[in-house]
Order: C-alpha cells, then sequence, then structure tokens
C-alpha cells in the first residue's frame, strides 16, 4: 500500500473516531455456542447446546444435575424462571430486527416444559413506527429477563416497560420510562 492511501486511510479511521460522530454500524451475532442460562435463584440451569440443537433444562445441587426436560433448539435469547418449568425465548437478533419484520412476527415465545405456551409479536410490545433504523435493522428495544417476581420484562425504544407472566404470556404491567438512547 502507498503512502498516501495509508494517510488517507488513518485520516479516515480518525474521523469516524472523532467525538460526536455517530457511527451507525451493526456488529455481526457471535457464531453459537454452548451456553448456559440460570435462573435467579441459582438452583436450577438451561444449557444450550447448538452442535445438538437441544436446550436441556436441569436441577443443580452442588455439582449434580439432575435432567427435567428438554426441548429441540439453540436460543440465542432465553431467561429460565425460578419454577424451571417456564423459559422465555427472545428473538435471534437480540434487540435487532430485520427491515422486512411485520407487526405479527415474534418477539418473545413463552414456553413451558418445551411446549410453546404463548407468545408476544412485535405489535404487543412496541410500535413498528417507533423502531429505530440502525445501519442495517431496526432497533425495537431490549429484553431485561426475569425479575424477583417472577415476570419476564421488556423495556421499549418508546420508552415503555412491560412485564409479562412467564406461565401465560399475558401483559401483567406496563410503564413510561425515559426513551432508551
Amino acid at each position: 500500500m502507498n503512502t498516501s492511501r495509508i494517510r488517507f486511510v488513518l485520516f479516515l479511521a480518525t474521523v469516524a473516531c472523532l467525538p460526536g460522530k455517530e457511527v451507525s454500524a451493526d456488529t455481526p451475532l457471535p457464531p453459537p455456542q454452548r451456553k448456559e442460562v440460570w435462573c435467579g435463584s441459582h438452583h436450577y440451569c438451561a444449557v444450550m447446546d447448538p452442535r445438538l440443537r437441544l436446550t436441556t433444562v436441569y436441577k443443580v445441587d452442588g455439582n449434580t444435575r439432575t435432567k427435567l426436560w428438554a426441548m429441540p433448539g439453540w436460543y440465542r435469547v432465553a431467561f429460565l424462571a425460578d419454577d424451571a418449568e417456564h423459559l422465555v425465548i427472545g428473538h435471534d437478533g437480540i434487540n435487532l430486527l430485520p427491515t422486512s419484520i411485520e407487526n405479527s412476527d415474534i418477539l418473545a415465545y413463552f414456553v413451558r416444559k418445551g411446549e410453546v405456551v404463548a407468545t408476544a409479536t412485535l405489535a404487543d410490545i412496541v410500535e413498528k413506527s417507533h423502531l429505530r433504523r440502525t445501519a442495517s435493522h431496526y432497533l425495537w428495544g431490549e429484553y431485561l429477563g426475569i425479575d424477583e417476581d417472577g415476570r419476564f420484562c421488556v423495556k421499549t425504544v418508546e420508552g415503555k416497560r412491560l412485564w409479562f407472566d412467564v406461565r401465560s404470556g399475558k401483559q401483567v404491567l406496563s410503564a413510561v420510562t425515559a426513551a432508551t438512547p
């Protein structure tokens, strides 16, 4: 590479890093890898294995794990309830959605022992017109997880917090907070 080209590349890198310059680029998601998701009490965990494409929930007692139930699939976003019967699975894009997203597309699956009992769609969680555009996707908000009362919580780009009953998938509470920057 010649000297003038190196200077130009360095100039572009410097400009991109200047304070006040917003760079909107979406980082590619890491490849699937084995992971564990623990409930709040740390008595149970869900092990997600991408090679087997299997999620298995265990009761944990010291170094001993007892299998409780399993379901097909590996999930990038998942939260295990303290009863070890309920798992909430989020959208694979985490907080980014494809630009082709529809109001009927699912952002959360409510699962009981491997069976989907309810879903929450984009329309159930956030107004499509309020989604924030990134370089290649829409930002909808974030999954906050299961709270100490056993409710699943999300925060939207509109500044709403929504709580869902993990057993039924029904929204049980909402509050308006400051919007996500």
